[in-house]
């Protein structure tokens, strides 16, 4: 059987105009209508992704601002200080463990166990939880070493939820701790 040469599909905003005219003229871009069924780059579908859910604009929002380097607790000696030392309060969808750091800024780590679910799921879960941490960040106090425990029924939550969860169950958590 003889091969084709690489003719790219049209995938929504990945090719642009331009682009798409001089595969077409080239002879390289299928026309939409030989394109498989589900990839078919229609300004509907476009517009259905971008306004699908209305918490992933916060959920945007609050990706855009990174965690610095010292607001990370990145040894396991660390976060097991924080496990064995610090005060533990459980919200509906986390529980937080914190220890006072003695610092001007918090620090953090996030922990989702086996018990949530395959690998996917456990990092989809730790991105919301990240994302809902930053959401939050400026709300909470500062100087405590903060572990974020997703609890197992955490992927059911919405993210409005998880970060209101997140506030109260740091609030506790510090207040108890002193």
């Amino acid at each position: 059987m003889k091969r084709r040469p690489f003719a790219p599909y049209l995938r929504g905003a990945a090719v642009g105009v331009d682009c798409a005219e001089k595969f077409l003229t080239a002879g390289l871009l299928r026309p939409e209508s030989s394109v498989p069924r589900g990839w078919q780059a229609t300004a509907d579908r476009t517009q259905e992704c971008a306004s699908a859910k209305p918490e992933n604009a916060a959920m945007r929002k609050a990706a855009l601002s990174n965690l610095l380097r010292q607001e990370r607790l990145r040894k396991g000696a660390e976060v097991e200080a924080v496990f064995r030392r610090g005060a533990v309060a459980k919200g509906r969808w986390l529980t937080v463990r914190a220890m006072g750091n003695g610092r001007a800024f918090s620090r953090v780590a996030f922990a989702v166990g086996k018990a949530a679910g395959g690998a996917v799921t456990r990092n989809r879960l730790r991105r919301r939880l990240r994302a809902a941490y930053r959401a939050v960040k400026e709300l909470l106090p500062a100087g405590w070493d903060l572990v974020l425990q997703c609890r197992p029924a955490a992927g059911e939550a919405a993210f409005a939820d998880l970060t209101v969860d997140l506030q109260k169950t740091v609030a506790r958590v510090v207040s108890a701790k002193g």
